[in-house]
């Protein structure tokens, strides 16, 4: 997996005059690996969803956002090793399966109502679609 600085190269040295502030969590979306499904919710602050697949490990990560360094953690980052340390805490909450079928089960079985992004579209379309993906014969991107 890709460092914090080989993510934003440019902030090594000036975070305060950059776009790190505009809260883009792709590249560290992506440097986790293979996503196989991803969704977010369209507002000023939110929500992302993403499952990853690692050879026959399903991994689920899901983790909120905002619009100001004040209720977002990679806008209130305020050097490299702020958001090195932000990387590590998303990587560490990442969900994994041992296999698709163990994925598949805990997301057929998890009590989704009382999570505190249940009642969001974008949440909803998303368990549904993990499931469908998940209950294919094969999960590939």
């Amino acid at each position: 997996m890709k460092t914090a600085l080989e993510l934003y190269p440019q902030e090594k040295n000036d975070l305060w005059n950059t776009d790190i502030y505009e809260g883009d969590y792709q590249p560290i979306v992506d440097a986790f690996g293979n996503i196989i499904l991803q969704e977010s919710d369209n507002g000023y602050q939110g929500s992302t969803w993403v499952l990853y697949q690692d050879n026959d490990k399903i991994g689920f990560l899901r983790f909120g956002w905002g619009s100001c360094s004040g209720c977002d953690a990679l806008q209130a980052c305020r050097s490299i090793e702020k958001i090195q340390e932000l990387m590590d805490e998303l990587w560490q909450s990442i969900m994994w399966f041992e296999t698709k079928a163990e994925a598949y089960k805990f997301f057929v079985e998890h009590d989704w109502e009382g999570d505190w992004d249940s009642r969001l579209e974008e949440s909803q379309r998303f368990v549904r679609e993990a499931i469908e993906l998940l209950s294919s014969p094969e999960v590939q991107k």
